[in-house]
């Protein structure tokens, strides 16, 4: 098994706001039943407590937010004060105590109490003793001779940054029969974790799983040959699950949508339509039969969006005519759109094709020169009219940094509409009035194929799709028409996060496995088994959802592919939250107010 490390980012590289975990707090209070005599009022007006009588004070978060590490869950997080409605506090007096009761949907809310609401307040926890009794959740607490004041306090909404983590996956996470493998970064599972190898497996930091994590026979393994060591940095069971914040369907086919063009009449302000990547990028580009249209916006509902058009078939003429792809047509590709390049498979010069292997299909890419996509922006004269730049230099605040990419020419069953990135050793920056580049995301719900070294520089970038296929530079098109090559791949690296669908495993032998984490971003050449051909990721690897397109079950070494010597790394960039690719989702966890 080829070596696969993901190294661990300086603790330093982490912003970290301690002790910064509570915000503010707004009260409203009243009076309420009383088992001793009525309050009385002296000859200055005020209100004397007497015997068991009890104040209930209604407090709210107020509406703050702030970035803090929260060591318990070693994470950076974006807390706020989760808008929930507060459940109304009662109180039923009995003998020698009392019982405080609110709704039980509000659990996660916490009973505090003080001798005094008069600043300084000083405010303790009652609800440990608290317990959900059918419809209530209930405190009892006992007589005392002087006043007391009451208090709900509501729970925190919390924000993640996806790309934070170095490994997240919406459901089963695999690891088994994984070469060494250390991972520097937090890895969580909306599901159990299957490990076990031959090889060593190390986390240095936290690893949280909704389940369990599992020594089991898969991947034609037993637990008997997993003789590989596993050390933990701290290990959390039966954890919350994180979601992203799109309602209350959180099935992988729900998530899929985050990737999927919005059907009509969706609101791009609805909790679904604020995570969906069509909505977030500031340029859409669509191939149809007919036409390539890039919409250039600056937010989802840009009421005078720019709209540049390229035809390549005559119009209402039938796709499948190759006559109809005409030289005069690729002309007006070139000039609006120069970093384009895209063929029906049988017109030179522009015969695009070549085979993917463990599809076994023809692809016939939508293909993207990204250097010059980088210079495209920064000299178009509309480009420029919504995304002011000067130098290179966004003065606008909005940037051309998301761009979305769909394929919905009509296409055979032979044949897979795709993406391809090349000549992208240089990304487009999209800098900052600060300097500082934003980077670049490029979304597709296509699979998308990345051609030889990405993001040299490690700007921030992340490349969102159905299914991401890495090619070394060594890769040939028309070679892969013929029989699998030995020694075909070339040292290849890629510095970006990587947001892609996978085939999940459907049972323990090694033609039914996803191939695992390790084997998210596939590949189709012999990058010969561990040897000195390494693939470099700089990344962070998520999956939430499965391939819609690219279907094919994931086959061990030797029919497609030969594994590289993976050296996987949390890149850097995502350790703080100013550098994280553009668009980036955010996960929502609603913590107690016990927290």
């Amino acid at each position: 098994m080829p070596n696969l490390t993901m190294d661990p980012p300086p603790l330093t590289s982490r912003p970290a706001v301690e002790g910064a975990r509570s915000p503010a707090i707004r009260t409203q209070s009243r009076t309420v039943g009383s088992t001793a005599p009525p309050s009385r009022v002296n000859k200055r007006g005020v209100v004397s407590q007497l015997a068991l009588s009890f104040l209930l004070c209604c407090c709210t978060p107020a509406l703050s937010q702030e970035w803090t590490y929260v060591p318990d869950w070693d994470l950076d997080m974006q807390v706020t004060p989760a808008d929930l409605p507060a459940p109304e506090l009662q109180i039923r007096p009995g003998e020698g105590a009392a019982t405080l009761s609110w709704p039980a949907f509000g659990s996660n809310f916490v009973l505090e109490t003080a001798a005094s609401c008069t600043p300084p307040l000083s405010w303790s926890l009652l609800s440990a003793s608290a317990a959900v009794v059918g419809e209530e959740t209930q405190v009892t607490v006992p007589a005392t001779s002087a006043g007391r004041f009451f208090r709900l306090k509501g729970p925190y909404r919390c924000r993640i940054p996806l790309f934070e983590f170095a490994i997240f996956y919406g459901g089963l996470l695999e690891f088994t029969w994984a070469g060494p493998l250390v991972v520097g970064g937090r890895a969580h599972a909306n599901g159990d974790i299957f490990a076990g190898s031959s090889s060593p497996l190390s986390f240095s930091r936290l690893v949280t799983t909704s389940g369990r994590v599992y020594l089991t026979n898969w991947d034609s393994h037993t637990v008997g040959e997993f003789t590989g060591t596993i050390t933990y940095h701290g290990l959390r069971t039966n954890c919350p699950a994180l979601y992203l914040p799109i309602g209350t369907n959180h099935t992988p086919e729900a998530l899929r949508e985050i990737i999927n063009p919005p059907p009509p009449g969706e609101d791009a302000g609805s909790a679904l339509g604020q995570q969906r990547y069509f909505n977030k990028a500031g340029l859409v580009l669509l191939v149809s039969n007919q036409l390539i249209t890039c919409t250039l916006k600056t937010r989802a509902n840009d009421p005078a969006p720019a709209t540049i058009v390229a035809h390549h078939y005559a119009t209402n003429a039938p796709y499948d005519n190759p006559a109809n792809f005409g030289y005069a047509n690729m002309a007006e590709i070139r000039s609006n759109f120069p970093f384009l390049s895209l063929t029906n498979g049988t017109v030179p010069p522009e015969l695009l094709s070549f085979y993917d292997r463990r599809e076994n299909k023809t692809v016939w890419p939508v293909q993207i020169d990204v250097g010059r996509l980088g210079r495209w922006l920064a000299t178009n004269s509309l480009v420029a009219g919504k995304f002011p730049s000067t130098g290179g230099v966004y003065v606008g605040g909005v940037y051309p940094n998301i761009m979305y990419v769909a394929d919905f020419r009509t296409q055979s069953e032979l044949n897979l509409p795709a993406v391809r990135l090349v000549n992208a050793a240089s990304i487009p920056t999209n800098s900052a009035p600060s300097g500082q580049p934003t980077g670049f995301t490029l979304v597709t719900p296509n699979p998308l194929y990345l051609w030889g070294h990405y993001n040299l520089a490690d700007y921030p970038a992340s490349l969102v799709c159905d299914a991401l296929t890495v090619l070394s530079s060594h890769w040939n098109d028309s070679t892969s028409f013929g029989l699998f090559v030995n020694g075909a791949a070339s040292a290849t690296t890629n510095n970006a996060a990587v947001l892609a669908g996978t085939v999940y495993s459907t049972g323990p032998s090694n033609d039914t496995f996803s191939g695992g984490v390790m084997n998210l971003p596939r590949l189709l050449e012999d990058w010969g088994n561990g040897s000195s051909n390494y693939l470099a990721l700089n990344t962070s690897l998520v999956n939430l959802f499965p391939s819609g397109k690219a279907t094919n079950q994931f086959r061990i070494p030797g029919y497609y592919y030969y594994a590289p010597s993976r050296v996987f790394s949390l890149d850097r960039n995502f350790t703080n939250r100013t550098t994280l690719p553009p668009g980036t989702p955010e996960l929502e966890v609603i913590l107690p107010a016990w927290w």
